[in-house]
């Protein structure tokens, strides 16, 4: 299965990103600051696609350690 990660996925071109992935088949991670609207994300894409509940990772992108404290984690949580 192919995996995505979409920063900033709550809303505009990140949430329109992620509903076009997930019709296209990927398993989503969505990032995002707000876990609760990450959440709302998730289980509307999950609904309207049919696919498994996207995982959430709340971060706030603007803050380049966390952004690559996150990537490694996914990395090793989902590497081969």
């Amino acid at each position: 299965m192919k995996l995505a990660a979409v920063v900033g996925a709550t809303r505009g071109i990140g949430l329109a990103s992620a509903h076009r992935l997930a019709s296209d088949g990927f398993k989503l991670l969505l990032l995002g600051r707000n876990t609760e609207l990450l959440n709302n994300v998730a289980r509307q894409i999950s609904d309207i696609n049919n696919v498994l509940l996207p995982d959430c990772i709340p971060i706030d992108s603007s803050d380049p350690k966390l952004v690559k404290d996150a990537f490694q984690w996914i990395y090793k949580a989902h590497a081969g």
